[in-house]
C-alpha cells in the first residue's frame, strides 16, 4: 500500500487505499481481509428491558429507547432542580422582607420570652412588603412560589405572611421532617 485516504461523507463511509505499481490489487486484498479485522463478524445479544419486558430490539429501537430514557432523566432533573431553586427563593423571599422590616422583627424577637413563641409571633403576623414586590412582580406571578405553599402564605392583600420555614431561617424543603432547634 503506498496511501489510504478516508473519504467519508455524509452519503456514506469510503476508504481509498492506494496500492503501489508492483502490487496486485487481489493479493492486498485478501491479506487485509486475513491479517486484519476487515472482515470479522461476531454477535450481539440485543435483549433488553422495554417497559419492563425482555425485548429483542435492533439498534435502532435500542437507540430510540436510548434517547426517549436520556429525555426522562433530564426532565426529572429539571423539574427536581426547579423545585430546589423554588424553596430556595422562598427562604430568600422572607429574608428580604425581613430585611425591609429589620427593626419591628428584632423587637419582636427580643420580647417573646420563647424561640417557639417568636416563631409563632413572626408567622401571625403580617409584614410590610419594601422591596420584596418589586422583586416578585420582576420575577412574575407565582414563578418562584413552591407548588405545596398554602395561599394565605406569600403576598395577599399589599401585605406579606410567613410560613413555617421562612420563620424558622429553614433553607431545606418544606417537607422537612425535623424541626430545628
Amino acid at each position: 500500500m503506498s496511501a489510504l485516504r478516508d473519504e467519508s461523507d455524509k452519503d456514506g463511509m469510503r476508504i481509498v487505499i492506494e496500492i503501489k505499481r508492483d502490487a496486485v490489487g487481489e493479493v492486498v486484498l485478501n491479506n487485509l481481509y486475513s491479517q486484519t479485522q476487515l472482515q470479522v463478524s461476531f454477535g450481539i445479544n440485543m435483549v433488553a428491558l422495554h417497559h419492563g419486558q425482555p425485548k429483542i430490539m435492533n439498534l435502532k429501537e435500542i437507540l430510540s429507547a436510548f434517547v426517549r430514557h436520556r429525555r426522562e432523566v433530564v426532565t426529572r432533573r429539571t423539574i427536581f432542580e426547579l423545585r430546589k431553586a423554588r424553596d430556595r427563593a422562598h427562604i430568600l423571599e422572607a429574608l428580604a422582607v425581613a430585611l425591609a422590616n429589620i427593626d419591628p422583627i428584632i423587637e419582636l424577637i427580643r420580647r417573646a420570652p420563647t424561640p417557639a413563641e417568636a416563631k409563632a409571633s413572626l408567622v401571625a403576623r403580617s409584614w410590610d412588603l419594601g422591596n420584596v414586590a418589586a422583586m416578585l412582580e420582576r420575577a412574575g406571578d407565582d414563578a418562584a412560589r413552591p407548588e405545596w405553599l398554602e395561599p394565605e402564605f406569600g403576598v395577599r392583600d399589599g401585605k406579606y405572611y410567613l410560613t413555617e420555614q421562612q420563620a424558622r431561617g429553614d433553607s431545606g424543603s418544606a417537607f422537612a421532617e425535623t424541626d430545628r432547634p
